[in-house]
């Protein structure tokens, strides 16, 4: 198998990590970094599939902890409001042949609001197990404890320099899962977390230990 110099291709990674498992090959190689959606973005998402309606005080909850406390990854978020629509609507046509309109729409609006609980409590926990594990576990524990600290104080990123500690694809730590904490943006040249979710988790783990 040779490797043309004169091909070119376009990779499109669904991990943040996914880049680390790449050969480097900085002179021929340009990435660009997709970030998750931003809030108006997410809401008009979710509009569009017409879940989690914002007259709800619940659901209007729900979207704030979406965007806050585990962020708005566009393959994730459309997978689940796709599942809640369809929860929703099966759990409509279990009603009685005579339940009310308003009876529908809040079995609808209960059923749409349990899948994205659901959702955000599954999120949550894995980010949880992957923080501790990255403090408690990595082999370098101590230098991701200050990399932690430093991106809960700037969470659009940190550089290599400002935390001294040089991103390797060889590290472990940033491919295997359980470890996936916190990422580095091939594009920015940025240490970020690795979701919201790992931020929020992060931003718990030190409180406790406060």
């Amino acid at each position: 198998c040779t490797d043309d110099k004169l091909a070119h291709g376009i990779l499109v990674l669904s991990d943040a990590n996914a880049a680390f498992k790449l050969k480097e090959d900085p002179h021929r190689q340009q990435f660009l970094w997709i970030d998750d959606l931003d809030g108006n973005e997410m809401n008009t998402l979710l509009d569009k599939f017409d879940v989690l309606s914002t007259d709800a005080a619940a659901s209007t909850e729900l979207r704030r902890r979406l965007r806050d406390e585990v962020g708005a990854n566009a393959q994730g978020l459309f997978k689940t409001a796709a599942k809640a629509k369809s929860a929703a609507a099966a759990a409509v046509k279990a009603l009685p042949a005579d339940a009310t309109e308003a009876e529908r729409v809040a079995t609808a609006s209960a059923s749409q609001r349990r899948v994205f609980e659901r959702f955000i409590d599954e999120k949550q926990r894995d980010a949880r197990f992957e923080v501790d594990n990255l403090l408690t576990e990595a082999k370098s524990k101590d230098k991701f404890r200050r990399l932690l600290l430093a991106l809960l104080n700037k969470p659009s990123g940190v550089a290599q320099d400002e935390v001294h500690f040089a991103a390797s694809r060889a590290s472990e730590e940033f491919k295997t899962k359980g470890f996936r904490a916190v990422t580095f943006s091939s594009e920015a040249k940025l240490f970020q977390f690795y979701s919201k979710a790992h931020q929020y988790a992060a931003g718990l783990w030190f409180e406790r230990e406060a």
